[in-house]
């Protein structure tokens, strides 16, 4: 993944503000962060740490799914491998 490329975390929070049909600066004012804060982590530009992401979650009204999804998704961007094989 090249750094110009959306992070798969990123990609997942935008898919997940996109499915409630939630922009990003509404979804800052339920944060009660800035909306470059809330650009940046779109982008993937900086790690969001598994409280924030639960935080975020919470306040934004996402799934237990998508949280998943989003924990993992930041697991792999930060290089956590998750599928390790049997034998490991």
């Amino acid at each position: 993944m090249g750094k110009s490329d959306t992070s798969r975390f990123g990609a997942l929070f935008e898919e997940a503000l996109a499915r409630h049909s939630m922009r990003k600066i509404e979804a800052a004012e339920r944060l009660s962060v800035s909306r470059a804060y809330v650009s940046k982590i779109a982008r993937g530009k900086g790690s969001v740490l598994p409280e924030r992401i639960d935080a975020i979650s919470e306040k934004l009204g996402f799934s237990e799914e998508e949280t998943r999804r989003l924990h993992r998704a930041a697991a792999l961007d930060a290089g956590f491998r998750l599928d390790l094989p049997d034998d490991f």
